[in-house]
């Protein structure tokens, strides 16, 4: 078989990379790569995966040996101490370059690879895994802890997907307002007392995706952009590559834990996804739902001939859950049925079924509709814009619930587990309507997150043994830098004149969104005193800082690059791309993204750490690798 070096894929497949490497796990003048790579860091009793693949020049034979050391003790071979024999892949080749210009060297390695499947570490200390070639030996050291013990009977861990303090400042800002420099009041959020900072690169690039920024808070591992529960390894295969345990499969596995997943974005997209899903592309998503049902070769839960199967499921992704989409042509919505579950499909039926024992709730065909289309722009859920309903095909999602009612359904099937239970809930529109700039749309869905994670600490509050996090996935370089005069604005016929409605400093005075029922919601998205804001990269477009009456479409394809839409914000001021010109919105930051967490455990979560440590936080708060 022939593979393309992992770097490369990314390039061909629109991820506009300045410089590739032979693997991003690999050190560069090692002939050996070892996944878990270098520095990985484990909870005794976690299972996953060792694969260690020795590459070569063509030609030139493969001779080596594997080894484990623990602390300072004497090596012995990986199936001597793991228990277990490898498995052995067949002999593949696979292309790498070193940069991207056009007469760059083409590298063609020959590689061999063998598995350990399903391997732990009993014991807490630091290993060393050695790989001893013709060339010399290979070393990765990882360290592996043991838990403090349990504290904490349920996590409910949020994440707004994309959602850092530039967005919570201006959400904050427009749904409570500012007197005297003095905010009028707080956010859910800001009530909670445990408050961090964490880094979000990965294996591969500085820069994270969602499938690998959420991988990390579910296994404790760093992945690859676009891979899920897996290292991502030099095969073409999406799905032989070494896997990790999630933290949801190991709280079912080993202490009966009820599980449920909420997102507004399709339900088998990467940032639930990584609750269950082992897979090198987020983009398999027929493959996605089908583990969720039925699980993953080679992998703890298999043994057990299902999948994680979760108590509750619900959001989007009605497209993979039939044909043509879904896998082999499947029809998943009965095979859940068959597997015990309610499924629903609108907000009055899910309603209808609060606490059912085992609920899959898809309410559309894609991603959910976000907040503000749902509640003020209503003409955009209809035909012909929306033909999303999941059950009705080609008609409108006309009756979605929200975030909120999403999530209070979810705890009143949950609180009834007596082994307690993992929530997982997402808000991915912040990311969704970011990515286009589209940032009342972004904001009104921060709030609805906001909400919703009130409801949860109602429910920590009372019940005093719930661990709540909340945090985002990644940044998205947004801020908000003064207010904008919309009737000057509006008046001016140059980019100049407009110019000159927008405030700063003391010109900018304070912005006049007014909450008059206080549902922490402006009454109208549309006053004369808006916020001026912006994110620091972006594809050439206009802007004009007012709420879109339809979804933002900020530049369009020309000839193979992306210019301004001339039908999006057509009164706005010019802006210049300064993104890769094949972009077509802007993209994800490098900045550290806030942590906020309240209830047993959430003293881990101060400081600044790796976006890693939040996996163990919630992990050892459960009573996980005692």
């Amino acid at each position: 078989m022939k593979a393309i070096g992992a770097a490369l894929l990314l390039f061909l497949a629109g991820c506009f990379a300045q410089q590739t490497t032979r693997h991003g796990g690999c050190h560069p003048e090692d002939e050996a790569c070892v996944f878990p790579v270098d520095g990985a860091e484990f909870l005794i009793g976690g299972l996953f995966d060792l694969r260690v693949e020795v590459h070569r020049e063509m030609g030139r034979p493969d001779h080596h040996e594997v080894t484990v050391t623990k602390d300072a003790g004497e090596p012995v071979s990986a199936a001597e101490f793991f228990g277990v024999e490898p498995e052995f892949g067949d002999e593949y080749t696979f292309e790498y370059v070193e940069d991207l210009t056009e007469d760059a060297t083409i590298y063609e390695m020959t590689s061999n690879a063998e598995v350990y499947y399903n391997v732990t570490f009993t014991e807490p200390g630091e290993y060393k895994v050695t790989v001893s070639t013709d060339r010399g030996p290979v070393e990765v050291l990882y360290e592996v802890l043991a838990g403090p013990g349990k504290q904490a009977d349920n996590v409910i861990f949020f994440i707004g997907d994309g959602m850092q303090q530039g967005m919570i400042s201006a959400a904050r800002l427009i749904s409570r307002g500012q007197q005297h420099g003095f905010s009028q009041g707080d956010l859910y959020l800001d009530t909670m007392p445990g408050i961090g900072l964490q880094r979000t690169s990965g294996v591969d690039s500085i820069i994270t995706d969602s499938a690998n920024s959420a991988s990390s808070f579910n296994t404790g591992h760093k992945s690859s952009v676009n891979a899920l529960g897996v290292y991502a390894d030099t095969t073409s295969d999406t799905l032989d590559d070494p896997k990790v345990e999630t933290l949801a499969e190991r709280a079912k596995r080993e202490l009966g834990k009820c599980v449920g997943i909420v997102t507004n974005s399709e339900i088998q997209d990467a940032t639930p996804a990584a609750a269950w899903a082992h897979t090198r592309s987020r983009g398999d998503k027929d493959v996605i739902v089908d583990q969720l049902l039925n699980g993953v070769e080679n992998h703890s839960i298999f043994s057990s001939g299902n999948g994680l199967q979760p108590e509750v499921i619900m959001g989007g992704g009605g497209a993979f859950f039939h044909p043509p989409q879904s896998l082999n042509g499947t029809d998943y919505y009965e095979a859940f049925r068959d597997a015990g579950y309610t499924v629903v499909h609108t907000r009055e039926e899910l309603l209808a079924n609060a606490g059912a024992e085992k609920l899959l709730g898809i309410f559309h065909e894609g991603n959910m509709d976000v907040w503000l289309d749902r509640n003020v722009f209503t003409d955009n859920i209809q035909a012909p814009l929306n033909t999303g309903s999941p059950v009705n095909m080609g008609g409108p999602a006309e009756d979605q619930p929200g975030l909120v009612e999403m999530a209070k359904v979810a705890l009143e099937t949950l609180k009834g587990c007596s082994n307690g239970f993992y929530l997982y809930v997402e808000a991915a529109s912040i990311d969704k309507q970011m990515h286009p700039i589209d940032v009342d749309r972004a904001l009104a869905d921060l709030i609805e997150l906001d909400e919703t994670v009130g409801v949860a600490l109602d429910f920590a509050r009372e019940d005093g043994n719930t661990l709540v996090v909340a945090t985002g996935d990644h940044g998205h370089g947004f801020d908000v830098f003064g207010t904008v005069d919309t009737a000057i604005f509006n008046d001016g016929t140059t980019n100049v004149d407009k110019r000159n409605g927008v405030g700063l400093y003391a010109s900018a005075g304070m912005p006049n969104y007014v909450d008059s029922d206080g549902d922490h919601f402006p009454d109208s998205w549309s006053p004369r005193y808006v916020i001026a804001s912006g994110v620091n990269n972006f594809p050439t477009h206009s802007e004009d800082y007012q709420v879109s009456p339809v979804p933002r479409v900020p530049a369009i394809l020309v000839d193979g690059v992306f210019v301004s839409n001339p039908e999006d914000d057509p009164d706005g001021i010019f802006l210049s791309g300064n993104i890769n010109p094949r972009g077509s919105t802007g993209v994800h930051t490098l900045t550290d993204v806030t942590v906020f967490s309240y209830g047993p455990g959430s003293e881990r979560l101060t400081g600044t750490y790796e976006n890693t440590r939040i996996f163990f936080a919630m992990a050892e708060a459960l009573g996980l690798g005692e």
